[in-house]
């Protein structure tokens, strides 16, 4: 998987979805226009994605999940097939690393 930075496609009645071409969409949202998400790799998908898609480095990640963090920190569950499990990350980075790997993102 990739992770991506998106932004909502807005509907003539005003509501806004994702992106129909997004894997999981809503990421690590901070209230702003921009959206986090993931697709699937080349290889794992029948269609096509925009070219124009701007892809979002692991230290990129950090950066934005620290920033976040001071303002409404975060939590120690994270979604495990399909369930809330606690995980033990003292920071994070440590959270970023765990999720990265959990999710095979490239």
């Amino acid at each position: 998987m990739k992770l991506i930075k998106y932004k909502k496609i807005k509907t003539l009645d005003g509501s806004l979805l994702n992106p129909p071409w997004l894997a999981v969409g809503d990421l690590f949202n901070d209230n702003s226009n921009d959206f986090l998400g993931l697709i699937y790799e080349d290889k794992d998908r029948e269609y096509s994605v925009p070219d124009t898609l701007v892809y979002v480095s692991k230290q990129q990640l950090i950066l934005k999940l620290q920033s976040l963090h001071q303002i409404r920190p975060f939590s120690k569950k994270i979604m495990v097939e399909g369930s809330m499990q606690r995980i033990e990350c003292t920071t994070v980075e440590e959270f970023v690393e765990y999720w990265w790997e959990k999710n095979n993102i490239f």
